[in-house]
């Protein structure tokens, strides 16, 4: 069985906790899985991204969606994406949020924030089917003409994108 020690503080946070100014609105006693394929993100000691590890801050998993699949539903489990993260989606359901009630947080500012580029298809797209939800502080690039849609919902409820920004890589490339 798994055993986290989820706090030093047992009365937990009365407002609330930020992650270098993004906050964590899950406060849920979930579990925390680490996302890298940065190799420039990496500190000493620590391993590079892989879906044979752990998850891990030391050795995280090297995809958003095996993390996904490791989460468990409703239970407020969080995946903290590195600096550097990216990844190009090629085809429709290239993520697949299929896990209800997780959040998706991306660390860094600026161009080092994770970063998701569709390209290839109009219908490159992240799927969405359960509910509740939430990415943060992401980037999604628009590498193709027309590009449908980034986030393909459906009936999935209470789906959220805070601080994130969608960019074209040109006018004919794009959203």
């Amino acid at each position: 069985m798994f055993n986290q020690k989820m706090s030093n503080y047992p009365g937990g946070f009365t407002n609330g906790v930020l992650v270098r100014g993004m906050p964590v609105h899950q406060m849920h006693p979930g579990r925390v899985f680490w996302v890298s394929n940065a190799a420039a993100a990496q500190l000493a000691g620590q391993r590079t991204g892989s879906d044979g590890n752990d998850g891990s801050f030391n050795a995280p998993f090297s995809t958003i969606d095996y993390a996904v699949g490791r989460c468990t539903a409703s239970r407020g489990d969080i995946i903290m994406v590195k600096p550097g993260y990216t990844q190009t989606i090629s085809a429709a359901a290239g993520i697949v949020l299929d896990v209800a009630g997780i959040a998706i947080i991306g660390l860094g500012v600026g161009s080092l924030r994770p970063t998701i580029t569709l390209d290839t298809a109009t219908t490159a797209s992240i799927t969405v089917t359960a509910a509740n939800i939430s990415v943060q502080n992401m980037m999604f690039v628009a590498n193709f003409a027309d590009v449908a849609t980034c986030f393909d919902v459906g009936a999935a409820a209470d789906f959220t994108v805070e601080y994130c920004e969608f960019r074209d890589t040109s006018s004919i490339l794009n959203f």
